[in-house]
């Protein structure tokens, strides 16, 4: 039997309908669904605002504290403000970075250790920085010492003194208690005291985790003007590196 022309332009009105149908019906259910996903995160994300407020203990000054509530409040000026300080901090992380082009070093996580602390210490009034990274795999320990001239005007970035030195188990041990004594892991990223004078120290520590004990990697950074609680583990890694090179150095 066959079908009438009309008939067939009929019936393809139909599927178009349809199928237009359809479409408009996916859209607002996914239209549905993502604002019950936003609403749904709004109102979590207000109920732990909410409970941590509520903490006689926490630091609601920390910055991810602040950036969470002022999304979740809709704060345009705490953002805007925001903005500014990342784009005043990024100058100043490339005019600090154009300093010290002539060291490379891999990043903590890369060296294929099991542990992993750098101290990077620049003292007061001088242009030869310090770099030392102490790393331990299985039962064996390195010291990697680095002095380098810092990029000053016409002086060039270059290195003065850079070599690999063996820790015994008791230099490690020891280490590593004044590691745990300076409780590396529970320090701040910043502790608010800046200055343009004075000594400065940024410590990185790396630790690998441990998938059979659902253990994640663990990474600290660590800035502070002078020593801090960090004073005792560099400078007694500073004395086992046995440098007398540059504007500072340990007995």
């Amino acid at each position: 039997m066959t079908s009438h022309p009309k008939e067939i332009l009929y019936m393809r009105y139909l599927v178009t309908l349809m199928f237009i149908y359809s479409l408009i019906l996916y859209s607002c259910t996914q239209r549905d669904n993502n604002v019950l996903k936003y609403s749904f995160r709004d109102a979590v994300l207000k109920e732990h605002l909410l409970e941590i407020d509520s903490l006689p203990y926490y630091d609601t000054t920390e910055i991810n504290f602040r950036v969470l509530k002022a999304y979740q409040s809709n704060d345009t000026t705490f953002f805007k403000n925001l903005s500014a300080q990342i784009k005043k901090d990024r100058e100043y992380k490339r005019y600090w970075s154009s300093m010290d082009t002539c060291i490379h070093q891999q990043k903590l996580q890369d060296l294929g250790v099991d542990e992993a602390y750098r101290f990077n210490f620049l003292p007061a009034f001088c242009s030869t920085p310090i770099n030392v990274t102490v790393t331990i795999k299985g039962d064996s320990s390195n010291l990697h010492f680095l002095l380098y001239q810092n990029k000053h005007d016409t002086v060039s970035c270059k290195v003065i003194s850079e070599y690999n030195k063996k820790l015994s188990s008791k230099e490690w041990e020891e280490f590593n208690d004044k590691l745990s004594l300076a409780d590396i892991w529970g320090l701040k990223r910043e502790n608010g005291i800046h200055g343009l004078d004075g000594s400065t120290i940024t410590f990185i520590g790396y630790q690998k985790g441990n998938s059979s004990f659902n253990r994640p990697d663990k990474i600290c950074y660590v800035n502070r003007r002078e020593y801090s609680t960090l004073h005792d583990a560099f400078t007694y890694i500073l004395k086992i590196s046995g440098n007398k090179k540059g504007c500072y150095w340990i007995q």
